[in-house]
């Protein structure tokens, strides 16, 4: 995988799976192993990665079970989808200021991830200026859209990060928009009814709320990080083709 991080989010998002097929036994064990002890073994080293996104998917994706669980019509899981692009839209418009974010963050976390974070914040800020010249569509390729010190005429920040920036800065709101649309409609399409266990196995509704909850989590993984990992673009094209086909089966 191109990054640590992105082995962290891997991590965690196989330790959710486990522990959803755990909890609500539809998987005993595999070749022999129980499911229990495998979650246990993935959890464990879900921590030792030491990645702060890491522990967060970790205890977002476990938690989301329970909310499965004990909340009516999925709507943590669409409150989930719904802040994503709120997200978006507040920090490009500046509604949400980083030192917002920054102080929430440094509540939680210790001073070395925050320190991170506040490099992210910045070049957000940065990027984000610098895309409002272009707005719609963006800057395009070849590092067009890189900010520039005026005094140095040198690039302000020597990265970028996460994935929904990049997208703004090259691609503009159209972009974003897309790649937002491209990612949530299939988790969108599951969760958007008013129960989708009506009519349908309880196994399989568990499973294809999971499968959304694995791309949502992907996806709030974006908002800091850009690594791509093509399992989560597969799984949401699947979830487009299971909301159609219920869809069509409802009609």
């Amino acid at each position: 995988m191109q990054h640590a991080l992105m082995v962290a989010l891997w991590m965690a998002v196989t330790s959710t799976t486990a522990f959803w097929l755990w909890r609500s036994k539809l998987v005993a064990h595999i070749k022999g192993i129980p499911i229990s002890f495998i979650f246990m073994v993935l959890a464990i080293l879900t921590v030792l990665c030491k990645s702060a996104n890491g522990w967060f998917m970790l205890v977002l994706g476990c938690g989301g079970y329970f909310a499965y669980q004990l909340v009516p019509r999925l709507r943590p899981f669409r409150l989930l989808l719904i802040l994503i692009p709120v997200y978006c839209l507040l920090r490009i418009t500046g509604v949400l200021e980083a030192a917002t974010v920054e102080s929430f963050a440094s509540q939680l976390l210790d001073a070395e991830r925050v320190d991170s974070l506040v490099i992210r914040l910045v070049q957000e800020d940065l990027f984000v200026a610098k895309t409002l010249e272009q707005p719609l569509l963006g800057w395009g390729g070849y590092e067009r859209g890189w900010p520039i010190d005026p005094q140095t005429g040198r690039k302000a920040v020597q990265m970028i990060d996460a994935l929904r920036l990049i997208a703004f800065n090259t691609r503009g709101a159209l972009g974003l928009a897309a790649l937002l649309a491209t990612m949530m409609v299939g988790p969108w399409m599951v969760l958007r009814g008013p129960s989708v266990r009506i009519g349908f196995l309880e196994s399989t509704s568990l499973v294809t709320v999971l499968l959304s909850l694995v791309v949502l989590m992907f996806m709030v993984d974006t908002l800091f990080n850009g690594m791509i990992n093509t399992m989560f673009i597969l799984t949401s094209g699947a979830l487009c083709t299971y909301g159609s086909t219920v869809a069509s089966e409802k009609r």
